[in-house]
């Protein structure tokens, strides 16, 4: 039997998912657990959540939020996607809110890794 590697805080099973939306997902938990709609008025402070809820919602939706964070409406949807985006961006800078967890830049997986793991250990 193959020992799969679990998440024992909520109990899920995510070794089957890409690493990209391990990371985006993971993201999001952290969020929801910090209730961040309370914190913000965007209610992530990750770009490519945020990216995600405009692309899905519609001119009304958009302008509400537009209204809700300063940001002037307009009737075309995909500017007012792009102004919300670059307000976002501001927004983010100006707080100086982290985005997302720093990636590493070598795969844990590689030869590479495990050599540079070897020179770190101080036993």
């Amino acid at each position: 039997m193959k020992d799969k590697e679990l998440e024992f805080t909520d109990g899920k099973n995510r070794s089957s998912e890409s690493k990209a939306s391990k990371s985006i997902y993971d993201s999001k938990d952290l969020e929801s657990l910090l209730d961040m709609g309370k914190m913000n008025p965007y209610g992530t402070i990750d770009k490519e959540t945020f990216a995600e809820k405009v692309e899905k919602m519609g001119i009304e939706q958009m302008r509400n939020l537009a209204i809700r964070v300063g940001v002037t409406p307009t009737n075309r949807q995909n500017q007012m996607r792009k102004r919300l985006l670059d307000n976002f961006d501001s927004y983010v800078s100006r707080h100086r809110a982290v985005k997302s967890a720093p990636k590493p830049s070598v795969d844990p997986s590689s030869e590479e890794y495990k050599n540079i793991e070897h020179l770190l250990k101080f036993d």
